[in-house]
């Protein structure tokens, strides 16, 4: 940053006004100081968005674990339907839960486990 010339400067008490040099260290006095409450607020800001960018990523992987283990609703099953992990369905009157990505009849395999034996 270029220096101001006397003239770009307000007016000052005139003790302190008194030769160009005397207004460049005034300048000099101020950048500094602004530069040290810069730097202050920019770690201020680095340290809390550090801190923020964490805790989204956390709460993230909290929300995939949760949506991972939540039961789903997969209607009456088909054969042509893909199921995922925790969809739920009815099969001859019995509700089952998928234990893994699977479109294979349930009761047939261990990719479907039973939730309730019918009261029939």
């Amino acid at each position: 940053m270029a220096e101001p010339s006397p003239e770009q400067i307000p007016p000052l008490d005139p003790a302190l006004r008194k030769t160009p040099a005397t207004m460049g260290a005034v300048y000099e006095m101020i950048m500094t100081a602004l530069g040290e409450v810069g730097k202050s607020i920019t770690e201020r800001l680095g340290k809390q968005q550090s801190k923020t960018v964490a805790e989204i990523v956390a709460l993230r992987q909290r929300i995939k674990q949760l949506e991972a283990n939540a039961l789903t609703d997969g209607g009456i099953w088909s054969g042509e339907k893909l199921y995922r992990p925790g969809a739920v369905t009815t099969h001859a009157g019995v509700p089952w839960v998928a234990q893994q990505e699977t479109n294979e009849r349930p009761g047939t395999s261990s990719a479907w486990r039973l939730m309730a034996k019918s009261h029939k």
